[in-house]
């Protein structure tokens, strides 16, 4: 063993020596060492001279060839041997990430190496951060947005805004400006401007008698528009007592002319309904309800006020398991269940007519054939579903005198809504009472909840109730289409 021992000696100070012969000439014509490693870029660190990455190379090459015992046995390189302008220049982990990418893309693997371990020990989560920084996905991105609205907001919430009547109300001194240009040469006229605002109220009403919603956005506008369509009561008094979107096309009462006279001789009406005549007019419930609960404001009336909305459908969405049948053909150890959709659809008309639709059809196939037209020819052109759909008429509940309109304090008595429609035949009639209500601050009136679903039977005058229990609301979807009927 001795023998094999001196050998190995000999060779590596033969070795040595060579190395060392080849080192000598480089380092006394001045020029950069490529023989190990690449010196790092002039131009990213300028403080980092030549001489020095000489002197430093040269050192590094030798402790190379003299690694101790410790080194040997841990496979790694002694962290003294990474030029100190590193740990000058490169602070954070980040620092050392990038650092050690631009190494790897110039073909330095042990410097970049070094470097990334260097990062990592510093912080586990550097490639995260260099990912985020220089590679940003749409929730970083997103989230650095919500972050800078955030502290606007906090700043203006600290600041005192006015609320909307005061802001609307400063709107009131101003005028309808025309369009500025950069260019000052070009000159756009406003039309609008030059309008005095008699003229403009009568614009806006036809709008709004044509399209509440258009009429609405107008306030878009400018700040001018914002204060006419808000302030206007002349406008919104129009719409309430019309017939096009307001309270003029609503029903308190069955209309005897609707569908040939009532479906039945005897007529039996519901409780709410007719007990006691009303000796007011509907005018002059309109303007005690508008003074007593809509603070004297007409477009607070039309918001609030329960009414049937015309330019959609209302439709109700149920859904329930049933179990399946296992197949006679193969052994199986379960039975399926299955999940059973139908839908139920009231479109109402301004003349008090009403067309009610149970089916399984979607509301994409549905709502474009549910008109007049098809429930007239429903045994010939119609869609075959169309031959299950039930014509029927409606009203909504009214104050029974003037006595509960001065005292009530709830205006729930005109959300009850009462419908009759056909049944499975001639001999049976179905009542339904529905009650309005709206999902949120924006929608109104669009939501319809059960109360009741009974079947009359108009020979022995029986009344048979139906369970709702696992009926849905229905709720309103506007149909574009349907507007202009």
């Amino acid at each position: 063993m001795e023998p094999q021992i001196s050998e190995l000696e000999e060779f590596r100070e033969e070795w040595r020596n060579e190395v060392s012969t080849k080192l000598q000439p480089e380092i006394g014509k001045g020029s950069t060492s490529k023989a190990f490693y690449q010196s790092p870029s002039l131009t990213s660190y300028p403080s980092y001279s030549i001489s020095k990455d000489i002197e430093v190379r040269g050192i590094k090459s030798e402790s190379l060839l003299n690694l101790g015992s410790e080194d040997k046995n841990t496979g790694e390189t002694s962290t003294q041997n990474i030029p100190s302008c590193y740990n000058e220049t490169l602070v954070t982990a980040l620092d050392h990430y990038e650092l050690a990418v631009k190494r790897e893309n110039d073909g330095n693997m042990g410097e970049s190496l070094y470097l990334y371990r260097k990062a990592f020990r510093m912080d586990h989560k550097v490639d995260r951060k260099y990912k985020n920084k220089f590679f940003p996905t749409e929730t970083s991105v997103k989230a650095v947005d919500l972050m800078h609205i955030q502290d606007k907001k906090t700043k203006l919430s600290n600041e005192a805004l006015p609320n909307t009547n005061e802001l609307i109300a400063s709107f009131s001194g101003l005028s309808i400006q025309a369009i500025t240009l950069d260019n000052e040469d070009i000159v756009v006229s406003c039309p609008l401007a030059k309008l005095p605002d008699e003229i403009l109220v009568h614009i806006l009403t036809a709008i709004a008698i044509s399209d509440v919603a258009s009429f609405v956005r107008t306030a878009q506008v400018c700040k001018k528009m914002a204060y006419m369509v808000v302030t206007e009561q002349q406008i919104w008094k129009r719409i309430c007592t019309g017939s096009e979107f307001g309270f003029g096309a609503m029903h308190y009462e069955w209309q005897p002319k609707t569908l040939g006279g009532p479906f039945h001789k005897n007529n039996i009406d519901f409780k709410t309904q007719d007990q006691e005549r009303n000796t007011l007019s509907r005018d002059n419930i309109t303007e005690i309800l508008l003074h007593k609960y809509y603070s004297s404001s007409w477009c607070e009336m039309f918001r609030l006020r329960p009414r049937i909305r015309f330019h959609g459908c209302y439709i109700s969405t149920v859904n329930y398991l049933r179990p399946g049948e296992a197949s006679s053909s193969q052994v199986s150890w379960n039975s399926p269940i299955l999940i059973v959709t139908y839908y139920r659809y009231l479109r109402f008309f301004r003349d008090g007519t009403v067309i009610s639709l149970l089916t399984t059809n979607e509301p994409v196939d549905v709502v474009p054939f549910l008109t007049r037209q098809n429930l007239e020819t429903r045994q010939s052109a119609a869609p075959k579903f169309m031959q299950q759909a039930l014509r029927g008429r409606w009203h909504l509940a009214k104050f029974s005198s003037f006595h509960n309109i001065k005292t009530s304090n709830r205006i729930n008595d005109e959300n009850d809504v009462f419908i009759e429609t056909e049944g499975v035949n001639q001999k049976y009639l179905y009542q339904l009472k529905l009650s309005l209500l709206s999902t949120n601050r924006a929608c109104k009136n669009n939501k319809l909840i059960w109360q009741y679903f009974r079947s009359f039977n108009r020979l022995t005058n029986e009344i048979d109730q139906f369970s709702t229990k696992e009926e849905k609301a229905f709720f309103w979807s506007r149909v574009k289409s349907y507007a202009n009927e």
